[in-house]
């Protein structure tokens, strides 16, 4: 492709952030690559639910010609460069048979050269603008040359993303100087790439197997027949029976330095002043052998290990579990009784968003469910780009529970499933007094309804009032087929009666209720149901269909709503936290609880402090009469002049395993004083888990999509409007607050002579190693999180508007 001779037809420009223009002229930058095919849908689904994004520097003002798009609109004015990717996956997710498979257009970019500029060297001021434009674009891409780098551009406006690539990288065999001045932009839609790009990586491995099995022959030579066979030495060799059984091989381990790194976590100290990379994180190695992943509980003779957080004064921990209860009416121990077979129980830690593998051999589609299987595994089914973006990439991670044990982080995920399961057992809603419909003891079985509901099934099956109806709700659509496929399974095992699956994004979607007022019918949502399905039907894979309401009848309430791990996603903007909560409120029957775990926004605060950056900021700032210079920005106040810090910030937890990076406008408007209740929503960051070292397994690097905080004063003013109190665990007699960080909530369930029922709970769902505890790394990650419990005490104020309502919704 040569450089274009025609005359240009737009002008752009490239607009790349500093710190990743920095790290592309430093020769050690490869942490911050994309190479993986999970990181490149990860960075692309991010991008695209980013709702203000902010516009990084110029780069270079470059010329498009009349090969770029024209539909479905023009490129955007700036081409915003997000990340850098190796060539070498570039070409695997590109390259198929026929060229890019008509999927993945292409069109030039350029700078003027310098013999055009050289043309008006008497307008200096133009000569030399020119210059630096054309100077500063040819050392990007001859870096990105270099080290066999492609610019990967966010999503924009009409839905696209796109990649720069230097033309020395197309043409290995050379190219002229001119061309240096040039780059080719690759296009596409991003939800078509993401699924075009999955299927040339795995043809690309399978060719790449394939030519090693044919290209490989046994590089052996064998010896001369007099060096193998027996001589006359070996003959008259006669080993007595001493000799043999005291023989030991010979071996020496080679030295520590040949084994990798020691025991140690690499350091990473509270203001992270030591960081070589912010996204690299330390491998772990156990300090000893003790200290695995692997828990066998002891026998009943044995006398249980206590659980020692670390840093603990005091060393005895006692799990929740209350012996008061073991002889009143609960009549067992608080957390029922556990199935050892029911993995999709105690032993599914913390697995909200992971699909689990599918083992049961089921087949793909019946003839007659086929057309609704096959709509539940394409197509986009969220108008918020959030929630499609987040069903895209939820939907093809796969976490099995063969894997989960090489997690780093493995007690850790265990410990958080604990904490969920404490709230579930320790849950009994009073709603005698105001249930609608046929009357209920106080002590009837829970209604569930459970948001986010990819492995707690099981911990709902062992409640002590047991279950009379469980309705699941999720954005993802692999999370349901396989938690329906479970269900199946406890249907057989005796566990599970009443169950249904729903897809909908409660920030959007209105199951069971209409969406306003003046709506005359209820959305339809793509349903499974457990007791409309068929013997013949349950020997394939789950048939979701169009119901309305999703499955739940107008006049339905339940006793519990559940949201774990993902009520953080709610929060992007106010509108769709309202819309969610007044839905919740809907659905709950006065008196019930609704139950939510997520990151503590308390914590990230005290952490983004202890960071030592200049976070606050005069009113005065905010005015626009601002000195600029080229480099950087001063802020006058009065006869001073400081400059503003408008760089991000990365919270650490876990020597680095746990990562919340924020943007610098997300940290101003965080510290920045309240000026309307918009102001607490939206507050996004990028949380990173480092898991392990096969993120392939489902135990990797895993880069989720952003997140936004919570903050308890939003939740609380959410809930007040919808008739949702923050209400106080009361478990007797003891009243527990009603948000509690993950580390409080277990000191206030410590005292052993309160608390014993529970223990064994402890050794069930893993939380412990050998040592009785969980490392100090996993025991810091876990202070991030927050239980929160709120009850119904009146129906939700919140009014609803009618501009979401589907038009087929205001028809009778």
């Amino acid at each position: 492709m040569p450089y274009p001779k025609d005359n240009p037809q737009s002008k752009h420009d490239i607009c790349c952030p500093t710190a990743l223009n920095e790290s592309l002229q430093d020769s050690a930058n490869g942490s911050t690559i994309i190479d993986t095919l999970d990181a490149l849908t990860s960075n692309l689904l991010k991008s695209s639910v980013q709702q203000e994004p902010v516009v990084p520097p110029r780069l270079a003002t470059v010329y498009t010609y009349k090969d770029a798009p024209v539909k479905p609109k023009p490129l955007s004015g700036k081409l915003r460069i997000d990340n850098l990717m190796t060539f070498a996956l570039f070409q695997r997710v590109t390259h198929t048979d026929n060229g890019t498979d008509g999927l993945l257009k292409k069109c030039t970019t350029a700078v003027k050269v310098p013999s055009v500029i050289e043309q008006y060297a008497h307008d200096q001021r133009k000569y030399q603008a020119d210059m630096r434009n054309s100077k500063s674009f040819k050392s990007f891409f001859h870096q990105l040359q270099t080290k066999k780098q492609v610019a990967v551009l966010a999503y924009d406006s009409a839905g696209r993303i796109g990649f720069l690539v230097p033309f020395a990288l197309l043409n290995p065999d050379g190219i002229d100087d001119d061309e240096e001045y040039a780059a080719c932009l690759y296009y596409a839609p991003m939800k078509e790439f993401i699924s075009f790009a999955k299927k040339n990586y795995a043809k690309s491995e399978q060719l790449r197997e394939q030519q090693e099995l044919e290209t490989w022959t046994p590089q052996y030579t064998p010896p001369p027949e007099s060096e193998c066979g027996p001589s006359s030495e070996w003959d008259d060799f006669h080993p007595s029976r001493e000799e043999i059984t005291t023989w030991t091989p010979q071996y020496t381990p080679p030295p520590e330095s040949a084994c990798g790194p020691s025991s140690d976590w690499n350091h990473i100290d509270s203001n992270n002043k030591n960081k070589t990379s912010t996204n690299e994180a330390p491998l772990f190695l156990p300090r000893d052998s003790s200290d695995v992943p692997l828990f066998q509980p002891p026998t009943t003779s044995d006398e249980a290990p206590l659980f020692q957080p670390p840093g603990s004064e005091d060393n005895l921990f006692m799990p929740p579990g209350e012996t008061d209860f073991s002889n009143s009416a609960y009549g067992v121990s608080l957390y029922g009784v556990l199935d050892q077979d029911d993995n999709g129980g105690w032993d599914n830690a913390d697995s909200n968003n992971a699909t689990m593998s599918n083992t049961t051999g089921i087949r793909g589609s019946s003839q007659v469910g086929a057309q609704e299987s096959s709509n539940m595994k394409e197509g986009v089914f969220h108008a918020n780009e959030g929630a499609a973006a987040a069903d895209a990439f939820y939907s093809g991670l796969t976490r099995s529970l063969d894997t989960r044990a090489d997690s780093r982080l493995y007690h850790m995920r265990a410990f958080n499933g604990w904490v969920k399961a404490t709230q579930i057992a320790e849950l009994d809603p009073d709603t005698s007094k105001m249930s609608t419909g046929k009357k209920r003891s106080r002590r009837s079985p829970l209604r569930v309804l459970d948001l986010a509901c990819g492995g707690d099934l099981g911990k709902w099956t062992i409640h002590q009032r047991k279950m009379e109806n469980y309705v699941g709700v999720d954005v993802a659509r692999g999370s349901l087929i396989d938690a329906a496929i479970r269900a199946r399974q406890m249907v057989k095992r005796g566990t599970l009666k009443r169950c249904t699956f729903s897809l909908a994004d409660l920030g959007e979607d209105v199951p069971g209720r209409k969406r306003s007022k003046n709506a005359k019918r209820m959305q339809k949502l793509l349903t499974w149901n457990l007791e409309s399905e068929t013997v013949e039907e349950r020997e394939y894979d789950p048939k979701f269909v169009m119901r309305e309401g999703g499955g739940i009848a107008e006049t339905d309430k339940f006793d519990v709503v559940s949201i774990q791990f993902a009520i953080h996603y709610m929060m992007s903007t106010r509108k769709r936290a309202r819309r969610f909560i007044h839905t919740v409120s809907s659905l709950l029957e006065i008196g019930g609880n609704l139950i939510a775990t997520t990151i503590d926004a308390r914590v990230v605060v005290e952490k983004l402090m202890a960071l030592g950056k200049d976070f606050h900021f005069d009113d005065i700032d905010l005015h626009e009469d601002v000195d600029l210079s080229e480099n950087e920005t001063r802020h006058c106040n009065g006869n001073k002049s400081r400059k503003v810090d408008e760089s991000g910030a990365t919270v650490y937890a876990g020597d680095g395993v746990c990562r919340l990076k924020f943007d610098g406008e997300i940290i101003r408007r965080v510290f920045r004083p309240s000026q309307s209740p918009d102001d607490m929503f939206g507050l996004q960051y990028t949380f990173t888990l480092s898991e392990g070292s096969d993120h392939a397994a489902g135990v990797g690097e895993a880069v989720d999509l952003p997140e936004w905080l919570t903050p308890i004063p939003a939740l609380k003013e959410l809930g007040e409007e919808a008739g949702l109190e923050l209400g106080k665990w009361t478990t007797c007699p003891i009243v527990f607050k009603y948000a509690t960080n993950f580390h409080k909530f277990y000191e206030e369930r410590k005292d052993p002579s309160r608390f014993t029922g529970a223990h064994s709970a402890l050794y069930n769902m893993k939380v412990l190693n050998r040592n009785g505890s969980i490392s100090d790394q996993e025991w810091d990650v876990s202070r991030m999180y927050v239980a929160v419990k709120f009850r119904k005490v009146r129906e939700s104020e919140i009014e609803i508007g009618d501009e979401d309502v589907r038009a087929d919704e205001m028809m009778d």
